[in-house]
């Protein structure tokens, strides 16, 4: 009987903690929370630098431009206080060209890379001095998966068929942005459904089993490494301070759902839609 007694005063204890620790969280996040929306893109400068590759078509062809600046306008809606993009945290470089931009505003010297196209136009048009770098360069290891396909026929049979499944995925995605619209395709790309299929292809690796190696756990473990420390270097950029802080994500659409997950989970952000913006 003591030692029911006992232990459901430390269980009470343990309660009464939990519940003040909480309501601490809340009082300190509740009211100013950043708000945060990700615009998930392809590449489209088509560097190759991924598994599998969208390729754009010119983007700096009129009617591709016409529909940039479409995307442009719609994405002001936002009205973001700071643009964040996919450049290694610190890097200055992009702020370099940036502040050469705004010098002239000359956007014909601008360069086939999203980040100056849409992220450079969305800033300059609402005055920002500065953009955020926030990546974390880190590659993605596959080459213990790679072994263990060699040496077991049925890791070797699933890692083919995903990798022709995936194949033939993009050329699907590939058709879709030849006779989409920027905005449409964006639209398309940041849906649920395609962010949810672009991130099971790394769950799909993990299932990838056998003998006594890990197999692609150390790459999936890299990459999500990676987008934990962009998460980080996004505390670090967002002013928890500044009331109506309003940050715009421009990334990989293979970051959003990991990304989208953290943010949705920490109590001082706000998650924002962007097909709230571009979807219409």
């Amino acid at each position: 009987m003591k030692l029911y007694t006992i232990l459901m005063r430390n269980w009470a204890k343990r309660s009464i903690f939990l519940g003040l620790l909480l309501g601490v969280i809340s009082i300190s996040y509740g009211q100013s929370k950043v708000a945060v929306g990700i615009l998930g893109v392809h590449h489209f400068h088509n560097p190759g630098a991924d598994m599998f590759n969208i390729h754009q078509d010119d983007i700096k062809a009129p009617q591709r431009q016409k529909e940039v600046l479409e995307l442009v306008g719609q994405l002001l809606e936002f009205q973001p206080t700071k643009v964040v993009i996919e450049k290694a945290y610190g890097d200055t470089i992009r702020q370099k060209r940036y502040l050469a931009f705004l010098d002239h505003l000359n956007e014909e010297e601008l360069s086939a890379n999203e980040i100056e196209q849409v992220g450079f136009r969305i800033a300059a048009k609402l005055y920002h001095k500065a953009l955020y770098p926030f990546d974390y360069r880190q590659g993605m290891d596959l080459k213990e998966l790679e072994k263990l396909a060699e040496s077991d026929p049925k890791v070797g049979a699933k890692f083919q068929g995903m990798m022709q499944e995936v194949g033939g995925f993009i050329q699907g995605v590939n058709d879709t942005l030849q006779k989409s619209t920027m905005s449409d395709f964006l639209s398309y790309m940041n849906s649920q459904e395609s962010v949810d299929l672009n991130h099971q292809l790394y769950l799909r690796m993990l299932q990838m089993t056998g003998g006594n190696s890990y197999g692609a756990s150390q790459g999936v473990t890299e990459w999500y490494g990676r987008n934990i420390r962009m998460f980080y270097n996004l505390n670090r950029i967002a002013d928890f301070d500044a009331e109506g802080e309003r940050i715009l994500i421009i990334v990989g659409q293979g970051h959003k759902a990991i990304l989208q997950d953290l943010i949705e989970d920490a109590p001082y952000y706000e998650y924002i839609d962007i097909l709230d913006y571009i979807d219409e």
